[in-house]
Order: C-alpha cells, then structure tokens, then sequence
C-alpha cells in the first residue's frame, strides 16, 4: 500500500492516455500508441502498468503498443499485469537489494543513481540526443529509469512522507506517441476534462522551460485514498517529446519550490 496515493493517480493518466491517443505508425489503425507514464505504477489497489518487456502476446506488437484499444501495459481493473501475471496483491515498490541506489552522500547522480539534496542530477533522453539536468533541493531525492516504475520515467524527484498529505513527486517521462506536444496536450486535456475522476480540469499557460515551451494543464485527481493536485506539461525537446507530471497530496495549490523545480530543470545536448 506504500505508494497507493500517487499510484492511483498516475494509473487513471495512463489509461487515459493510452485509450485516447493514436499509435505512432500509420499504417496501424488500431494501435493506441507507445506506452506511457506517469511517475509510478500502481499498488494493490490498481494493476501494476508493467516495464518495457519483450513480450509479444496478444493484444500488443514487439515494442509492447497496444494493439486491441485495451491499454496494454495499461491499468488492469481485474488485477493482472500486462504480461498475464497476476499482480493485484503485488507491492510495487522496489526491492532494496534489486536496485542501485548510489551514495547518499554524493553530490551528483548521472544516469539514475540516487541523490539527496542539494545536489545535482542528469540523465538522458530516450533517443539519447539530450542530457536532462536538474538541481534537486534541499529534503528531495532524485534518481533514474533504474529506480523508476516504468522505462519511461526518465527522472523522478519525491519529498515528503509517501504516504502522507505531505507528499510531492515531479517526474519527467518520454511521450513519444507519434505526435507533437501540442497534440499530446490535446488529447490530455479532453480525455481528462470528461472524466468523472477529474475535476477542475484547467488550461494552464504556456510555460518556456529552458527555451522550450511547455503546455500544461491543471486538475483535482479523485482516487480511493484521497485527493491530490496534478499538472502535465508536454514540451517538444530536441528529438524527443516529454512530459512533466507535477503532483502534490491534497487540493491545495502547487507549491511555488515545485514550480521553481519544474522551471529550473535543463535540457542540454548529448556530447
């Protein structure tokens, strides 16, 4: 039950994103589009979205799309995983012995070693052109795809009690869905301006962050533990079209340190 808040936010985005949203190859009417995230699976209380596997069953191509319209690494309502697993009793957090966790005392973390701040983390981008950088506050840790839930969760920053009212996380994904940022904001905004676990469903303002521009959107996520303030952006950065996933428990505004987290972060071109 670690993570059931946040979980259950993330999953209702994904399955949203999922169903809506058009595959990346045209010639497939039916595929739904490359797996996407939100910054954390889910917990027994939902089904576990799945990594970036191999499997090639029913239901998806090689790369692991979706191609029957069901959300194929998606949420599963009847607790099984998308590789036909059975995982609603499974707890998503990581083993500590199965991940990297770097030094705590390290100032830096490149690639997906875990930092505490203040300090500094980078990691790249899936087509590897461009290098995310950020700076990561005092009472925050960060750490990479090796930590995450997902392949896609490229950085990932949390504070607070996991499982508090306090909680915060920021994550940046890889949204390569075929379509521009625009496009993927587009389909954000209507899936989740009509769904009944949505509220207050706002257009927010273009945002510049490190010169690209960034659509967002605003909303009050509903789910069985409780409620939370959410933003997705959606930028055009280099080859690569990502998301930043900015929640915070509870229905108060977003802090200004995350906007100042969300607004710092870098995009610097692959060496």
């Amino acid at each position: 039950m670690a993570k059931t808040r946040v979980a259950m936010t993330m999953a209702l985005l994904c399955a949203g994103l999922l169903g809506a949203c058009g595959s990346d190859d045209p010639t497939d009417s039916e595929t739904t589009g490359d797996d996407t995230t939100t910054g954390s699976e889910t917990t027994d209380e939902s089904a576990h979205p799945g990594d970036n596997s191999d499997n090639d069953t029913d239901g998806t191509d090689s790369d692991g799309r979706d191609t029957d319209g069901t959300g194929g690494d998606g949420p599963d309502s009847e607790g099984a995983g998308s590789d036909g697993g059975d995982r609603s009793g499974e707890d998503a957090t990581p083993d500590e012995d199965d991940v990297s966790t770097g030094s705590e005392e390290q100032d830096q973390g490149e690639g997906g070693a875990r930092v505490t701040g203040p300090a500094s983390f980078s990691a790249p981008t899936m087509p590897g052109d461009m290098t995310i950088e950020v700076d990561v506050p005092d009472g925050w840790e960060a750490f990479g795809v090796e930590e995450a839930f997902t392949d896609y969760d490229l950085v990932t920053l949390e504070a607070g009690d996991i499982e508090g009212d306090d909680f915060r996380t920021i994550v940046v994904t890889d949204q390569n869905l075929g379509i521009d940022a625009q496009g993927v904001y587009d389909v954000m905004f209507e899936t989740y301006a009509t769904d009944e676990d949505f509220s207050e469903v706002t257009q927010l303002d273009p945002a510049d962050i490190d010169g690209s521009e960034f659509h967002g959107l605003e909303a009050v996520a509903t789910m069985s533990s409780g409620q939370s303030r959410v933003q997705y952006w959606f930028g055009d950065v280099g080859e690569s079209v990502l998301g930043i996933y900015v929640y915070s428990a509870g229905t108060e505004q977003i802090p200004d340190e995350m906007n100042d987290i969300r607004d710092s972060i870098v995009f610097v071109p692959a060496q």
